[in-house]
């Protein structure tokens, strides 16, 4: 019995006991006993996900079936176990898609054969059930789109920013139990939570917690790519063209949504989201301005630890001519960082100022958010991205064409803003924008 399974039946055995005690006494089970059963189902839950996580990771690393036995090398696991790794299929991704173009032409030729076989077996070494070639898809192999899911994840600006979960085994979506606070006034902190100072031998209210389900579902996002004979023939180039161009599209994309998305077949972005709060512009406040009151407010009606201000490049003057009045002169509001080597970025109110060019102009609700996407912000993906490929689609031009499939999507974790608990009665937030209306 491995360390899950050890951890999963003494979970469940937990569960039964409640059950058993309440049997027991001869009674139904109570609230708070069925909300315990609840909470310790989710654990488990928790604990199959990552098993299934690390069995997929394994079965990744082994060995193809057939002998094989010159492709294989022998490596040790953590738990000193000795086990077989197979040689990769392809050296390459540009020789995969090679692959996936042959297995695309029409008739039955050794080489299409060949070449559908080599592509199977890497669905084969990682186990999965999805992307086979009848569904019109090949699976990129495992390094490769390790490799891609990083170039988008990892460099976009903003998606690599967020709290990522991925995904394993037969799930396409993720359910979590959040505490469900909106008001931190007595009696609902916590989703309801109470402590009592009492006398000796006094008695309390008894309190639980409220409780929210975030739920996310993948969704697909999807590229195109039309491929002429010359890059056909060089694996080098279609890597090249592949691993650039196409994970600086998809990077942008995914980094859009996170801030523009409708959340309805893509992500939800924070300019829609219900936790998102609108600070309104000042009164005769100029059009296409940005002044130290919007600043100042932004920044009291923000929560979060982790915060930044991500604005559109045509702000950087508002920000440069921002003074704030002090006697008869005044003092700038914005300072720049001193050099590249002192200090990465520009700040404001010690907040990192981010330029991205998915903000809104100057003078439109967005040019300027102030935002905690680390902490508040959650990006679901799952496995590899597929690729398929077929003759036909640009077959008078004769191109193959490249079709790019990658599972993602995001909103973020708070549905609705936070009432403070004193104060003057304004509502708080990890996504704080300033109001389009400014004349």
């Amino acid at each position: 019995m491995n360390k899950y399974q050890e951890k999963i039946k003494a979970l469940f055995e937990k569960m039964e006991s409640i059950r058993l005690n309440a049997e027991k006494e001869n009674r139904a089970m109570s609230a708070d006993e069925i909300q315990n059963r609840t909470d310790i189902k989710v654990e488990i839950d928790a604990v199959k996900a990552e098993w299934d996580s690390v069995e997929a990771e394994l079965k990744m690393k082994a060995e193809l079936f057939g002998d094989g036995s010159s492709n294989r090398k022998v490596v040790a696991d953590p738990n000193d176990r000795i086990k077989v790794e197979a040689k990769p299929i392809y050296n390459s991704l540009g020789e995969q898609l090679l692959d996936v173009a042959k297995a695309a032409q029409p008739g039955y030729s050794k080489e299409t054969r060949d070449a559908t076989e080599r592509l199977q077996k890497v669905v084969a070494a990682t186990g999965s059930s999805e992307s086979i070639p009848s569904d019109g898809g090949f699976l990129v192999q495992q390094e490769f789109s390790t490799d891609l899911n990083k170039g988008v994840l990892e460099t976009g600006i903003l998606a690599k920013k967020c709290f990522q979960i991925p995904l394993s085994g037969n799930t396409n979506g993720i359910k979590l139990n959040l505490m469900d606070e909106t008001n931190r006034a007595n009696g609902s902190r916590f989703g309801g939570i109470r402590v009592y100072r009492t006398d000796e031998g006094g008695t309390t209210t008894k309190s639980k917690p409220k409780l929210r389900q975030w739920e996310l579902n993948l969704a697909k996002l999807m590229a195109v790519y039309y491929a002429t004979d010359e890059i056909l023939a060089d694996a080098s180039a279609l890597q090249s063209v592949v691993s650039q161009w196409f994970v600086k599209e998809f990077r942008f994309k995914v980094d859009d949504e996170i801030v523009n998305g409708t959340g309805v077949g893509q992500c939800l972005g924070w300019l829609s989201a219900g936790a998102k709060i609108t600070v309104t512009a000042e009164t005769g406040q100029g059009a296409a301005t940005i002044v130290p009151e919007n600043i100042i407010k932004m920044y009291t009606r923000f929560m979060g630890t982790n915060g930044a201000w991500y604005i559109n490049r045509d702000v950087i003057p508002q920000l440069y001519l921002m003074s704030q009045a002090v006697g008869t002169g005044g003092v700038p509001v914005f300072m720049p960082a001193n050099s590249m080597a002192n200090q990465p970025y520009n700040t404001l109110l010690g907040l990192p100022i981010i330029e991205i060019e998915q903000a809104a102009t100057l003078g439109t609700e967005g040019d300027i958010s102030l935002c905690d996407l680390s902490n508040e912000y959650g990006l679901i993906t799952k496995g590899g991205i597929n690729a398929a490929a077929s003759i036909h689609v640009q077959f008078l031009t004769d191109e193959m064409t490249f079709r790019w499939v990658y599972r993602i999507n995001g909103k973020p974790f708070r549905a609705s803003p936070l009432t403070p608990y004193k104060g003057t009665g304004n509502t708080r937030s990890p996504f704080v924008t300033l109001s389009s209306t400014r004349t």
